[in-house]
C-alpha cells in the first residue's frame, strides 16, 4: 500500500513538472515542442498508412495474385499438353 502511494506521488510530481515546464517555458521551447508533436503525428500517419497497405496486401491482393498464378500455371500445362499431343501424332487426343 505504501509503494502504490509513493508511485502516485512520483507520477503527480512528474506530470506537474511537465505542466509547469509547458506553462512557463519560453516561446522557442514551445515551438520546438509543437514541432516534435507534428513530427510524431507524421510518423503515426505513416504507420497507419503502412498498416492499411499491409492489410490490403495480406487479405486481398495476395489471394488475387495466387489465383492468377494458379490460372497461368494451368494454362501453361494445357498448352504444353496440347503441343505434346500434336507432336505425338494423334490430333484427337485419344491414345492409339
Amino acid at each position: 500500500m505504501r509503494i502504490a502511494f509513493r508511485l502516485r506521488l512520483i507520477a503527480l510530481i512528474i506530470v506537474g513538472g511537465i505542466f509547469l515546464l509547458l506553462v512557463y517555458s519560453p516561446p522557442d521551447l514551445l515551438e520546438l515542442f509543437h514541432s516534435v508533436l507534428a513530427l510524431g503525428s507524421l510518423v503515426l500517419l505513416f504507420v497507419a498508412l503502412g498498416t492499411l497497405l499491409w492489410f490490403f496486401y495480406r487479405f486481398f491482393l495476395r489471394r488475387l495474385l495466387r489465383a492468377r498464378r494458379i490460372a497461368n500455371a494451368r494454362m501453361k500445362r494445357m498448352m504444353r499438353e496440347r503441343a505434346e499431343g500434336k507432336v505425338g501424332g494423334s490430333s484427337d487426343g485419344l491414345p492409339q
